[in-house]
């Protein structure tokens, strides 16, 4: 199992994954949100990294180094921040430590490009992506409301 950019052959099955985990307990994503669009963006900007075992995709997740939470005052003031946004983990590996696992490398990737912090929203029913974020290391910070939901925001300062 490894952390590793995407591929181009790869953008399907994520599509298929994200499309996968919509409607599911505790997850708020919708036919409008993540698209196919969102991980082409990720994809062509090299911010879309996916844990693989062989060529079966366990999870993915975006990376974005500016993003529309760099103005809330809860963060800590860093010269490199990002924003990790769309985890997700195939439902049949869900509860093996794969979230954990892909979180914790690509911690040890974001450190190695410089970053200072990750930053992060999580919907604040989603209890099993809390347990996971705070497993990792990162601290609540703050609530916000967007995308009509509230949302904890994390943060993990390097």
């Amino acid at each position: 199992m490894k952390l590793q950019l995407a591929e181009i052959n790869d953008l399907k099955y994520v599509n298929d994954l994200y499309n996968s985990v919509k409607n599911t307990p505790y997850c708020v994503w919708d036919e409008y949100y993540p698209t196919l669009i969102d991980i082409e963006c990720d994809f062509t900007a090299k911010t879309l990294y996916l844990i693989k075992e062989d060529d079966l995709i366990l999870g993915a997740v975006s990376v974005n180094p500016e993003n529309e939470m760099d103005d809330l005052d809860c963060f800590t003031k860093v010269l490199k921040p990002c924003e990790i946004a769309r985890v997700v983990v195939n439902q049949l590996y869900q509860n093996k430590k794969i979230g954990q696992f892909m979180i914790n490398e690509l911690i040890k990737e974001l450190n190695n490009l410089g970053y200072n912090s990750i930053r992060l929203a999580v919907e604040v029913n989603h209890i099993p992506a809390i347990k996971l974020y705070e497993k990792c290391g990162f601290k609540k910070v703050g609530t916000h409301f967007m995308y009509e939901h509230h949302y904890y925001l994390y943060e993990f300062v390097f």
